[in-house]
């Protein structure tokens, strides 16, 4: 079971790793990012069989204004509540304003939809997180959230407010296991339980306890990625801290003792930033997947290593990809090192990545 829930983790971060990183370069070579103040100007519309059902003259209608979904941005997400008959449905969301994408089951673009089973006539909630791209509904998934003494670091408006959907734990792969991520919380102590559905009826604490203690954790520095994993057959809450890229992703170098001095000796310097050293069977080694992949020589690492600085850290989309890089290159390094196919496919897509690079750089430097 746990050689199981470790490939699922690694494919996950080479899914959430190497796609995403692949397709923010293709759409920073024509629109570099979309302001998050923009984001309530996005058209975000509901697009399914259900349709004709609310008034809209076609199914799969992307203009119709019945289900265009509103922003929320209390909870930073989209959101509608629709009436539906009773019967089976499939919908997927569309998003126009930066482009046009479509979003599916799995979080998926221009995946397959989501079915939805409507036994008894009433409101159906649609939910859609533009960070994650997970879209849902009320019907097919429990809307769980973690309200705690630390919400107010994420933007909600109070502490242990269940309703706010910053703190939203999500399930993209259906496996009953949910997760929320997040590197906003001060270092300090803090108290959190799991919620359901956007209210008190139903809570679960420490062990798994239904209306049990509050799970206790502590955020030892600013800047540590928390990860909150709930399992929804046990009902217990893991809470866990990563140290590695607190501070990789803003601290330049140009040496190893650079970043000795300034983070400690598991740090050195690669390609221009101070990057953790992972320890491995007693062996130090970083675990640079683009450097690992193209060699520590090629020349294309410089037109990333400037990508990264001069486009990717300038907007918030191209920090969350920086971040995610940090956070994954040691799962997404162990899974390479172990799969020659796998390496393979990875070292296509990290070389076409920097070809496009190069000549997006080259246009940019006329």
């Amino acid at each position: 079971m746990k050689r199981a829930l470790a490939y699922r983790g690694t494919a996950a971060a080479w899914r959430h790793l190497f796609a995403p990183l692949f397709i923010w370069a293709l759409s920073a070579l024509t629109q570099l990012a979309t302001p998050c103040e923009a984001r309530d100007s996005q058209r975000v519309t509901l697009v399914g069989s259900f349709q004709r059902e609310l008034g809209c003259p076609f199914n799969w209608d992307s203009r119709c204004e019945a289900t265009r979904l509103n922003y929320d941005p209390t909870g930073d997400i989209w959101r509608g509540t629709l009436e539906l008959p009773p019967g089976r449905y499939e919908y997927r969301v569309t998003l126009e304003g930066s482009g046009h994408s479509t979003y599916g089951a799995g979080g998926e673009q221009d995946g397959p939809a989501i079915s939805v089973v409507v036994r008894n006539s009433g409101p159906v909630t649609i939910y859609y997180d533009d960070k994650t791209h997970w879209l849902t509904d009320s019907l097919t998934s429990t809307i769980l959230t973690l309200p705690g003494s630390y919400q107010r670091a994420l933007g909600c408006e109070s502490a242990w407010d269940p309703s706010c959907m910053r703190s939203w734990l999500q399930d993209p792969d259906g496996d009953g296991v949910y997760e929320f991520s997040t590197r906003e919380i001060p270092a300090g102590t803090y108290e959190c339980r799991v919620a359901t559905n956007g209210g008190w009826e139903e809570s679960y604490g420490e062990g798994g306890e239904r209306d049990g203690a509050n799970v206790v954790f502590q955020v030892t520095k600013d800047g540590s990625l928390m990860t909150f994993t709930y399992d929804s057959y046990s009902s217990a809450l893991h809470v866990g801290e990563d140290l590695r890229g607190v501070q990789s992703a803003s601290t330049s170098c140009q040496s190893t003792q650079d970043c000795i001095d300034r983070l400690g000796s598991d740090w050195e310097c690669n390609s221009g930033l101070c990057v953790q050293i992972v320890i491995k069977d007693g062996d130090s080694s970083t675990t640079c997947v683009f450097s690992s992949l193209l060699g520590k020589n090629n020349p294309a690492l410089d037109s990333i290593r400037r990508f990264r600085d001069e486009v990717l850290k300038k907007y918030t989309l191209g920090r969350k990809v920086i971040d995610l890089y940090y956070r994954h290159e040691g799962e997404i390094f162990s899974l390479l090192d172990g799969n020659p196919h796998l390496r393979q496919l990875a070292k296509k897509y990290v070389e076409r990545l920097a070809a496009l690079i190069e000549v997006f750089l080259g246009k940019d430097a006329t």
